[in-house]
């Protein structure tokens, strides 16, 4: 299983057995570079969109869909609210006109599909594969 980051450039999370079957990458690009790996090792591949594991915040913009979020009874919300930072961001997004919305996936990712002639999968010719 392999969850995207937000902007579907990344990957969040990984989860394969062996732990070894494919070798680990990080940082923008993360995502294809898994796709292809897993493809590679003739691996199954489920992709997951899951809104809590794709946030990380990496920039402006992530904290911003963070604060989004349900953060009552955790330490990044205690603390987002203790340091003000909470209302700054929720006051500067009430003047945004239009609500922020889930990124699409990628440029990089979008090609890789046209490569792989999958409409919305991880998949190919090496087995089968699911988006969900």
């Amino acid at each position: 299983m392999i969850v995207p980051s937000r902007d579907g450039a990344g990957t969040n999370a990984i989860l394969r057995t062996p732990p070894t079957l494919f070798p680990s990458h990080f940082g923008s690009g993360s995502f294809a570079k898994h796709c292809t790996e897993a493809q590679r090792a003739g691996a199954y591949i489920v992709v997951r969109r899951n809104a809590r594991l794709e946030m990380d915040v990496d920039d402006e913009t992530d904290l911003r869909a963070l604060v989004q979020q349900d953060l009552s009874g955790t330490e990044t919300g205690a603390w987002l609210q203790s340091s003000g930072l909470m209302a700054r961001l929720r006051q500067t997004q009430a003047s945004l006109t239009s609500q922020p919305r889930r990124p699409q996936l990628s440029e990089g990712w979008n090609n890789f599909l046209k490569e792989t002639n999958e409409e919305e999968s991880c998949g190919g010719k090496n087995g089968p594969s699911k988006l969900t």
